[in-house]
């Protein structure tokens, strides 16, 4: 029997069409939250959007200062970064696997 483990020293790497597809789900994503948040913006009232939109809300019956962004809201910052992070990452495997990312 042959043995079909990975020999040592040898890393595996996403196929093309892996790579291809985190990519597209990436771009898709990304025009999805754009778009929506495009058209939500009419529907909200002034004062909402301005609060949407530099991270402030009402917390307790508390207006937030301008400026001060709630807990909630530098955690997803985080999280945006790191997805914008793992998309360049993916868009550059792609690249260096010789096709186009967009």
């Amino acid at each position: 029997m042959r043995d079909v483990a990975p020999q040592a020293g040898v890393t595996r790497r996403p196929s093309t069409p892996t790579i291809q597809s985190a990519v597209l789900r990436t771009q898709s994503l990304e025009r999805g939250a754009v778009e929506a948040a495009v058209e939500a913006a009419p529907l909200m009232p002034a004062a909402n959007r301005a609060h949407t939109a530099y991270g402030l809300h009402f917390d307790r019956g508390e207006r937030r200062r301008w400026g001060q962004r709630s807990r909630a809201v530098r955690r997803s910052a985080g999280s945006r970064v790191a997805r914008a992070d793992a998309a360049r990452g993916a868009r550059a495997t792609a690249c260096n696997a010789g096709c186009d990312p967009r």
